[in-house]
């Protein structure tokens, strides 16, 4: 009978963790949202910035990981490299050319 009651928690308490997780998120929001803003307006705008930031930080913590799974990967190395590059400001080459003589400038 025990292990029926081990298998009915972890199936509502383990396999669906991203909803526990996601639910748990929205409360430490709007508790954290109550906390700061006196008024219904200020307590939803502090909700939603800290949710915002916990978004960003979440994209932040999954780049971190996809870069510790792929430690070869260097695209956003040379995505950095490219950047600068447009970013860089532009060298002009003036050629000119008569007959067989060519000046570089």
């Amino acid at each position: 009978m025990t292990s029926r009651w081990v298998r009915l928690a972890r199936h509502l308490f383990i396999k669906p963790w991203p909803v526990w997780l996601t639910l748990g998120g929205f409360g430490v929001a709007a508790a954290l949202g109550a906390l700061f803003g006196p008024t219904p307006a200020e307590r939803a705008a502090w909700a939603s910035t800290i949710l915002q930031l916990a978004g960003i930080a979440n994209v932040g913590w999954g780049l971190h990981k996809l870069r510790k799974d792929f430690p070869q990967s260097r695209f956003i190395d040379a995505w950095l490299l490219q950047l600068r590059s447009l970013l860089a400001k532009p060298t002009h080459v003036a050629l000119s050319a008569t007959g067989a003589d060519v000046h570089v400038e």
